[in-house]
């Protein structure tokens, strides 16, 4: 029984972790583009490098992109990164926008890419933990007040750690220029090594794109087939009436049986954009 309280917390914790990463990445970045210039920089490489993590004694190696970015401020080059992806997502001389933030004094800068990719991340973190959070209190059948109470400590605790990383003169984060020197990290700078890489990695994402997508179809099949016969006949022959009696509030499944649906939606949605991503991006790399 004890194991079982146990387990039935995993979904609570998980999912207030998830959300509250999530949510202060995205208040992160508009809170720090708020308090910045906006400038813009020139791509002049791409960096590919692995990330080596261990959990539970398991190595995992992945290999992550992310764009070098030199921009002018006040006559002298500066450089600065973007956030590391798992696939190629800028051209080499594509010019980025670049949000500078200035100390109050000017002797301290720190820049970042107005990238789009922070903020999508912050919200696919959030919308996973309110998926975790709904299988708590909708399946689990926890308490609503600890989902509520849960949540909202971590994400303060987050609010104000995300809010120190603003500070120049945070004790928690002193910010420094650090050039990376990693034997896994490879710069690719020429016109004959990114045509190289993005076709390479072009052909394998497009593989597994289309894998995740397959298996993302699976997931919204198992999910509405799932639901009451009533309700799946009444989708498939009269849609409208559907719709009707769902938006007048008539319980035509269980909230459980909505939740793995939206989830199911959620991921073959995100599919679908990757597959997008990968048919129309990785040719527009290619044309120069």
């Amino acid at each position: 029984m004890m194991n079982d309280g146990i387990f039935n917390l995993i979904p609570l914790i998980v999912g207030s972790i998830f959300f509250s990463i999530g949510a202060n990445i995205v208040l992160y970045v508009m809170k720090f583009r708020k308090k910045s210039t906006r400038l813009h920089g020139r791509v002049t490489a791409i960096e590919r490098y692995v990330s080596d993590t261990r959990i539970n004694g398991q190595r995992s190696r992945q290999t992550y992109y992310r764009p070098v970015v030199v921009y002018v401020h006040n006559g002298e080059e500066k450089t600065v990164r973007g956030m590391g992806c798992n696939e190629i997502r800028h051209k080499l001389e594509q010019t980025v926008p670049v949000l500078l933030n200035v100390s109050e004094d000017g002797t301290q800068t720190r820049a970042m890419i107005d990238d789009a990719m922070s903020s999508f991340v912050g919200a696919c973190f959030s919308f996973m933990g309110l998926a975790a959070l709904g299988v708590y209190v909708f399946l689990i059948k926890g308490p609503l007040i600890a989902a509520l109470g849960t949540a909202a400590v971590l994400f303060g605790a987050g609010y104000g750690i995300s809010t120190a990383f603003l500070k120049f003169k945070s004790v928690i984060l002193q910010v420094r220029d650090v050039e990376p020197n990693d034997e896994d990290t490879e710069r690719i700078d020429t016109p004959e090594a990114y045509r190289k890489e993005v076709s390479s990695h072009g052909f394998w994402a497009a593989i597994i794109s289309y894998g995740f997508m397959l298996a993302t179809v699976g997931m919204l099949w198992l999910s509405y087939d799932n639901l009451p016969s009533v309700t799946r006949k009444m989708i498939a022959s009269d849609f409208p009436l559907f719709w009707e009696k769902l938006n007048a509030g008539e319980r035509l499944a269980s909230p459980e049986d909505w939740i793995l649906v939206g989830i199911a939606g959620f991921f073959f949605l995100a599919s679908f954009r990757s597959v997008y991503y990968v048919r129309k991006k990785y040719g527009a790399l290619l044309m120069r």
